[in-house]
C-alpha cells in the first residue's frame, strides 16, 4: 500500500509540475541600457506557453519614436527526458524605440491579455547620449555644371570622407572595405539610391581610396574617400536640394578578442587582422565590441537651377529638355473611311526619356482636320534613349492622301533656345466607306425606311437583306434570361410519339414480353434455365444443341452437328464428355431404363455447361484470322444486317438528343479578358463582376442608347466621328454585361456597337453569345453573317477545321443550313416527321393492311436528319470558341511572352480559332489551317456555352 501511495504521489507531483511548466508567462527584455540619439533600442515582450494572446497598446514616450518591428515571431521546443515529454512555445513581440534627444527615458508598464488573464509588464528605462561626428566623416555633393535648367540632366557626385579607425592597444587599423561595411541601414541615399541598388545587384560596392583631407583643426589627415555618381533631373529652380541624403555610420569605439571554438585544434590564431578580419579564422580573433552612430548631411556646391524661359515657348511644348529626333509610322496604309490606323511615334534624344510626353495630337489642326484623334494622354514605352507612343486615328473623308508631319518641340539647354522637329508625312490610301452597317442602321431606325443603296451595299449573302442593326433599349433588357434548352424540346418532339407507339405495342403484344426478356439473356443463362426447367433428361439435348449453335455462331441441327462444331472449334476433350453425356440422355437411341435420374443429369449438365463456357471464353480472347472473319461476315444474311442497322438507327434517334453533347460551363472558358476600345482609350476588364445599382444600370442603358443614336445620325457626315461614338456606346453596354446581366438582346446591342466601331472580332463574339443564350434568332444570325463578311482573313468568322474530316464538313454544312432555316424549323420538322412515322407504325400494329412498311422510310429519314441536325447544332453551341480581336495575331511555342513565335496571322481581327487548353493569361488554340500555339488572352475573346 505504501509503495502504491508513493507512486501515486510522485505521479501527482509530476502532473502538477508539468501543468505548471505549461502555464503562460510574460517577460520583458531591453536590448541595451545605453543608447545613442537616433539609434533605436529593441524592446522584446516574450510570451511563453500561451494559446491565445493580444498585443499591448504601444505607449507614448516623450522624446522617443515608438513603433512595431514587424510581425511576431513564434517558436516551439519539445523535450523528452526519461520518457517525459515537455513542450515549450514562445511568441516574441519586438518594438523599436528611437530616442530623438539626449536624456533618460522611462518605458511604462504595458497590459496585455494572455489566455484570458491580464498581465502587466515591468517598467524599463534607458539613457540616450549624443554621438558627435566631429571630423570622423565629411559628406559633399558636387555638380558637373555651374547652372542647369529645370529638367536638364545633371551629373552629381556624392563624396564621403571617412577617417580610418586605429586601435593602439591591438595596433590595428580598419581598411576602406571594413569601414564601408559599417555604413548603417538607416542611411538615406536620396537620388543615389538607384546607383547603390545597381551596384548591390552586381555584388559590387563603391571603392574607397586613401586621400588627404583637412580635419577639425585644419590639419591634413588621412581619410578614405568614396565617390558615387548619379544623374539627377532638377524639378524646381534654385539650388540643388540634397535634404534627402543623410549618411549614418556605426563607427567603432572598442575592439576585443573573441575565442574561436576551433583554436585548440588549429593553433593559437593570428595576432592581427587585415581586410579579411571579419572572416572567421581558426583561433582567437579580433572583433568590434562597441560602436556609436555618426551622422552627416551632405553639403551641396553652388550649382544653380534655372527655370525654362517663357519667351519663345511653342504651343505644343510639353516640357522636353535636351535634343531629340522623331519618326512616325502608320499601319495599315490602305483603309476605308472610318477604319482605324495605328500611328506609332518614336522619339530619340539625350534628355530624361521617362519624362518625355507625346505631342498633343488632338490639338494639331492639320491632323484633326482629316482624322479622328483621341484626346486622351498617351503612355509611352521607354527603351534606352528612345520612347515609343502608339495611338489610333481614323480618316474622316476619302480625299485624305497622307498623315501630315507631326511636330515635336523641345528646349535645347546648350543653346538656350526652343526647337521643333517634324516627322515625315506618311502617304496613305483612303477608300470610300462601304457604309454596310451604317446604312443598315439608318434604314432601320424607327419611322424610317431602308433605302435601296443600303440594300445594295450589303455583302452577298442569302440573309443580308434581313440584318437589323437597330438596338433595343427596353427596360426588361436589364434582366438576365435563362439560356434556351434544345434537347428537351427535341426529346419531346421525338419521344412523345415514340412513347405512345411503345405503349400501344406493349398492350397489344404483352404476351411476347417473356420471349423478349429471354432474348436479353446470354446463351449460357438461357441454357441453364432450360436445364433447370427440363421435365426429363431427354430435354437436356436440345438445350445443349441450342447453346452450341449460339456460342459457335453456326447452325446446329442435332447433337451430332453440335459435337462436330465443338471439335472444329478445338474443344475435343469437352466434346467427348458432352457426346457421352448426350448419348445417355437421348431417348431415341437408348432404352429408358439406363437413363440417369433427372437431378443427377441436371447437375452433370450444369458442370459441362460451366466447362464449355470457359472454353468459349478462352477462345474469344484469341485473334480471329482475317479469312475466317471474312467468311463469317459473308455468311451473315443481308436481311439481318438491314434489320440491325434499322434498329440501331431508330435507337440512336431516341437516345442522341439526351446524350449528344457534354456539358460545358463558363468555367471552361478563360477569364480575365481585357476589352480595350480605341475610340476613347477606355478599358473594361472582365476579371471581376462590376457592381451597379438599378438606377446606374438604367442610366448606362440610356447613355448608351443616346450615343448609339448619335453615331447613327453622324455616320453619313463623318464616319470617323460616328465610329468613336459607337465605341463609347460599346463601353456603356460592356459595363452592363460586366455587371452580371446575361441577356441576348443586350449582347446584340453590344455586338452592333462593336461592329459599327470597326471591332469585328468583338462584334462576332457577342453575336455568338446572343445565339447561345437565345438558342435561335434569324435576325441575330443575319447580323452575325454580316459581321463575318467583314473578316479579311480567308477563313472568315466561321471556323473551318481541315483536320476534322467528314464530321467536320458535315458540321459546316449543318451550320449553313441552320443559319438559313433556323433551329426551330428543324425542331418542327422533327416533330411532324416523328408523329407521321410512329402513326404509321401504330396503324400497322392494328393490322391495317393498306399501310406499307415502306411508307415509313421517308418520315424515318426526316426524323433522323432533323434530330441529328439539332444535336450537332447544340454540340457546336456547347464548344468554347475563340475570336481574335487584334490585327496581328501571334502564336507562341509556350505560355510565355518571351517564348519563340510559331505562327503569325496578319489582319486577323474576327478570325475564329479552336480553344484547346487554357492557362492563366494564355490559351492554346488551333488555327483553321491546323497550326497550334499559345496566344495571349488579351488578343482574344472566348465565347463559352451559356450557363
Amino acid at each position: 500500500m505504501k509503495a502504491k501511495f508513493h507512486i501515486a504521489f510522485s505521479a501527482l507531483v509530476c502532473l502538477l509540475w508539468c501543468s505548471s511548466a505549461r502555464s503562460a508567462d510574460v517577460q520583458v527584455q531591453l536590448s541595451a541600457q545605453k543608447a545613442w540619439v537616433g539609434t533605436p533600442v529593441i524592446l522584446q515582450i516574450v510570451i511563453e506557453n500561451a494559446a491565445d494572446y493580444s498585443e499591448p497598446v504601444l505607449p507614448g514616450i516623450d522624446g522617443c519614436d515608438v513603433r512595431s518591428a514587424g510581425a511576431a515571431s513564434q517558436s516551439s521546443q519539445v523535450t523528452i527526458i526519461n520518457g517525459r515529454r515537455s513542450e515549450r512555445r514562445s511568441v516574441v513581440l519586438q518594438y523599436l524605440i528611437t530616442p530623438q534627444r539626449v536624456g533618460t527615458f522611462q518605458i511604462p508598464p504595458m497590459k496585455l491579455k494572455v489566455d484570458g488573464k491580464t498581465f502587466t509588464t515591468d517598467a524599463r528605462s534607458f539613457t540616450a547620449t549624443q554621438s558627435e561626428t566631429g571630423d570622423l566623416m565629411f559628406v559633399e555633393i558636387a555638380g558637373s555644371k555651374e547652372h542647369v535648367y529645370v529638367g536638364q540632366a545633371l551629373e552629381l557626385t556624392l563624396k564621403i570622407w571617412l577617417k580610418p579607425y586605429q586601435d593602439s592597444e591591438f595596433n590595428v587599423e580598419l581598411s576602406e572595405g571594413n569601414l564601408w561595411q559599417l555604413i548603417s541601414d538607416q542611411t538615406s541615399w536620396g537620388s543615389f539610391s538607384d546607383r547603390l541598388k545597381e551596384l548591390a545587384d552586381n555584388n559590387q560596392r563603391p571603392g574607397g581610396r586613401e586621400v588627404q583631407h583637412a580635419d577639425a583643426d585644419g590639419q591634413q589627415a588621412k581619410y578614405y574617400l568614396y565617390e558615387i555618381t548619379a544623374t539627377a533631373y532638377p524639378r524646381k529652380p534654385g539650388r540643388i536640394d540634397a535634404d534627402d541624403v543623410r549618411i549614418v555610420v556605426n563607427y567603432p569605439v572598442a575592439f576585443g578578442r573573441t575565442r574561436d571554438p576551433f583554436s585548440e585544434m588549429f593553433g593559437r590564431g593570428r595576432a592581427g587582422f587585415d581586410d579579411d578580419f571579419f572572416a572567421s579564422p581558426f583561433g582567437n580573433r579580433l572583433s568590434i565590441t562597441e560602436t556609436r552612430p555618426i551622422t552627416a548631411t551632405a553639403k551641396v556646391d553652388e550649382t544653380e537651377v534655372l527655370p525654362v524661359p517663357e519667351t519663345g515657348r511653342p504651343e505644343d511644348y510639353r516640357g522636353a529638355i535636351g535634343r531629340y529626333t522623331m519618326i512616325a509610322q502608320g499601319t495599315p496604309d490602305d483603309v476605308s473611311v472610318g477604319d482605324s490606323i495605328t500611328l506609332s511615334l518614336g522619339i530619340v534624344g539625350t534628355g530624361p526619356m521617362e519624362l518625355v510626353q507625346a505631342p498633343p495630337l488632338s490639338e494639331l489642326p492639320d491632323l484633326i482636320r482629316d482624322f479622328r484623334v483621341t484626346d486622351q494622354s498617351l503612355a509611352g514605352l521607354v527603351q534606352d534613349n528612345s520612347k515609343l507612343f502608339t495611338t489610333t486615328i481614323r480618316p474622316r473623308r476619302d480625299d485624305v492622301r497622307e498623315i501630315p508631319a507631326i511636330p515635336f518641340s523641345f528646349f535645347d539647354p546648350d543653346q538656350g533656345t526652343y526647337e521643333t522637329v517634324y516627322s515625315e508625312a506618311i502617304p496613305i490610301i483612303v477608300r470610300p466607306g462601304s457604309n454596310l452597317s451604317l446604312d443598315a442602321i439608318v434604314g432601320s431606325q424607327p419611322g424610317r425606311q431602308s433605302t435601296e443603296s443600303a440594300t445594295q451595299s450589303t455583302s452577298p449573302s442569302l440573309l443580308s437583306w434581313s440584318a437589323d442593326f437597330s438596338n433595343s433599349h427596353s427596360p426588361d433588357i436589364l434582366n438576365s434570361e435563362p439560356p434556351t434548352k434544345l434537347l428537351w424540346p427535341l426529346a419531346a418532339c421525338v419521344g412523345i410519339p415514340a412513347g405512345i407507339w411503345l405503349t400501344s405495342m406493349l398492350v397489344l403484344r404483352r404476351r411476347s414480353l417473356l420471349n423478349v426478356a429471354s432474348l436479353l439473356k446470354s446463351p449460357a443463362q438461357r441454357c441453364r434455365t432450360n436445364i433447370l426447367a427440363a421435365a426429363d433428361v431427354a430435354e437436356l439435348v436440345p438445350a445443349f444443341v441450342s447453346y452450341v449453335s449460339e456460342r459457335s455462331r453456326h447452325r446446329c441441327e442435332n447433337r451430332q452437328t453440335a459435337i462436330g462444331q465443338l471439335r472444329i472449334s478445338g474443344f475435343s476433350a469437352t466434346a467427348n464428355d458432352l457426346e457421352a453425356f448426350l448419348e445417355v440422355c437421348d431417348a431415341s437411341e437408348f432404352h429408358s431404363a439406363i437413363h440417369p435420374s433427372l437431378d443427377d443429369a441436371q447437375q452433370t449438365a450444369q458442370q459441362l455447361l460451366t466447362i464449355l463456357e470457359q472454353d468459349f471464353s478462352r477462345s474469344n480472347h484469341q485473334q480471329v484470322r482475317p479469312r475466317e472473319a471474312g467468311e463469317s461476315q459473308r455468311r451473315t444474311s443481308a436481311g439481318s444486317v438491314f434489320r440491325s442497322l434499322l434498329l440501331l438507327t431508330a435507337l440512336t434517334s431516341l437516345v442522341t438528343p439526351v446524350v449528344a453533347a457534354p456539358a460545358i460551363t463558363e468555367n471552361n472558358a478563360p477569364s480575365g479578358i481585357e476589352h480595350s476600345v480605341d475610340g476613347n482609350s477606355q478599358t473594361v476588364t472582365s476579371d471581376a463582376e462590376v457592381t451597379l445599382s438599378n438606377s446606374q444600370k438604367q442610366a448606362l442603358l440610356a447613355e448608351a442608347g443616346d450615343l448609339y443614336q448619335k453615331g447613327s445620325e453622324t455616320a453619313s457626315q463623318d464616319a470617323a466621328e460616328a465610329a468613336a461614338l459607337f465605341a463609347q456606346a460599346a463601353n456603356k453596354y460592356q459595363l452592363l454585361v460586366e455587371s452580371g446581366i446575361q441577356n441576348s438582346r443586350l449582347y446584340v446591342n453590344l455586338g452592333n456597337a462593336y461592329l459599327q466601331s470597326r471591332q469585328v472580332g468583338r462584334a462576332i463574339a457577342n453575336y455568338q453569345r446572343a445565339i447561345r443564350r437565345s438558342g435561335d434568332s434569324s435576325a441575330v444570325r443575319a447580323n452575325l453573317t454580316q459581321a463575318e463578311s467583314q473578316v479579311v482573313t480567308e477563313s472568315g468568322g466561321v471556323f473551318m477545321d481541315a483536320d476534322e474530316g467528314i464530321l467536320g464538313k458535315a458540321d459546316q454544312i449543318n451550320d449553313q443550313v441552320i443559319r438559313r432555316v433556323g433551329i426551330r424549323s428543324m425542331l418542327f420538322v422533327a416533330a411532324v416527321s416523328s408523329l407521321a412515322l410512329f402513326s404509321l407504325l401504330m396503324w400497322r400494329s392494328f393490322r391495317v393492311t393498306t399501310i406499307s412498311r415502306w411508307w415509313a422510310v421517308a418520315p424515318l429519314v426526316l426524323v433522323l436528319v432533323s434530330s441529328a441536325s439539332v444535336c450537332r447544332a447544340r454540340h457546336s453551341l456547347m464548344q468554347p470558341l475563340g475570336l481574335v480581336v487584334v490585327d496581328e495575331f501571334v502564336l507562341r511555342k509556350t505560355d510565355a511572352l518571351e517564348a519563340p513565335e510559331t505562327s503569325r496571322v496578319s489582319q486577323a481581327d474576327g478570325l475564329a480559332v479552336r480553344v484547346l487548353e487554357t492557362r492563366p493569361g494564355f490559351v492554346l488554340v488551333r488555327l483553321p489551317n491546323g497550326h497550334q500555339g499559345w496566344a495571349s488572352l488579351k488578343d482574344m475573346e472566348v465565347v463559352a456555352p451559356a450557363e
